[in-house]
């Protein structure tokens, strides 16, 4: 009688177990909360920039401009900018995610230093729309900063290390090189020591040829107009 017992409390478990499955099918379980690890606070296309403009109090802001595709510096002085600095700040800003959002409607900024922004950095689109994007105080951990969008109340926090991709000022985003030029459009070298001038052109196949004192080997002036370029790149201005 042992057995057909045990076989029915198996059965009735069985049965329960099956009825669990299915009540937990209907019923998922969802998440408390809603809002993503790592929340959006930016996203703009990066070719869609036209002005960048950096603020911090106490200083004059700098003004960045695109020019026919190229970037300059309007403010505080004109110069050329460095593409690539340029582009390493529209980058940052194209997906620009925190790390935690703090409160989506604080009612005193002034506890996370926004009352009175750190920094503000500006993007203005083609269509002649503009983010603001402000930084407030450093956490009290000091890893994130904290940071919002002019337009919208939420606070967030940020990375420190991703903060430091706007804090650019005029030196980290002017153009450096002493003779910058395109070595593609390159069409005649003259190289000056201690003796004779070695003067090289290119011929209208894209050839090198030694015009004058035929002291080396005509090909390997691309390898020395390439080292002139990367020598100017290296090169900082007085």
């Amino acid at each position: 009688m042992k057995q057909p017992v045990g076989l029915l409390i198996a059965s009735v478990v069985l049965v329960a177990l099956a009825g669990l499955v299915w009540w937990t099918n209907k019923h998922p379980t969802t998440s408390a909360s809603t809002t993503p690890a790592a929340p959006k606070i930016l996203s703009i296309a990066e070719n869609q920039v036209q002005q960048i403009r950096i603020s911090k109090p106490g200083s004059n802001p700098v003004v960045l401009k695109k020019l026919a595709d190229k970037w300059a510096i309007a403010e505080p002085k004109a110069m050329p900018a460095d593409k690539e600095a340029v582009d390493s700040l529209t980058s940052a800003a194209a997906t620009l995610n925190a790390d935690r959002l703090i409160d989506e409607h604080p009612a005193n900024l002034a506890q996370f230093g926004l009352d009175s922004p750190r920094e503000e950095v500006d993007f203005t689109l083609t269509d002649g729309k503009t983010d603001k994007l402000l930084f407030g105080a450093d956490t009290p951990s000091g890893s994130d900063t904290y940071a919002k969008l002019e337009s919208k109340p939420a606070v967030y926090t940020i990375a420190s290390f991703t903060k430091s991709s706007f804090d650019k000022s005029v030196n980290d985003l002017r153009d450096k090189r002493l003779l910058p030029f395109d070595q593609d459009k390159l069409t005649s070298v003259a190289l000056t020591a201690k003796g004779p001038t070695v003067e090289f052109n290119k011929n209208g196949q894209g050839e090198w040829q030694i015009l004058q004192n035929f002291l080396g080997n005509p090909k390997n002036v691309d390898g020395t107009a390439s080292k002139l370029e990367t020598a100017a790149a290296r090169a900082y201005q007085k």
